[in-house]
């Protein structure tokens, strides 16, 4: 999903991720952004972002089982970044045999 030009000339970025995996259920989350000197108005229906679709080659997997950070959600939710914490500190740690190594 990408910003179109005509907002971005007005200083509005749309966000969001880059690609989503086959198989996703739920809403999009767009991230908006003012980068202009002046307010923006945006109306319920306004065309501010384009989303490409491809068909895949292959059927998506069933993950439905898995627990995923974000499954399904049907309205805006708060970031679950605090959930990548384990993740973090394997990297962190990763960071730290490095920097030994190279003295």
């Amino acid at each position: 999903m990408v910003g179109r030009s005509s907002w971005g000339r007005l200083g509005l970025i749309v966000a969001t991720a880059v690609f989503v995996h086959p198989g996703y259920h739920g809403c999009l989350t767009l991230e908006l952004v003012n980068a202009g000197d002046s307010p923006i108005a945006l109306t319920p229906g306004s065309r501010i972002a384009q989303l490409s679709v491809a068909r895949s080659l292959e059927v998506a997997p069933d993950n439905s089982h898995r627990s995923k950070k974000y499954h399904a959600p049907v309205r805006p939710e708060a970031s679950k970044l605090p959930s990548d914490r384990p993740e973090f500190d394997r990297l962190r740690s990763l960071g730290h045999q490095l920097r030994s190594r190279l003295g």
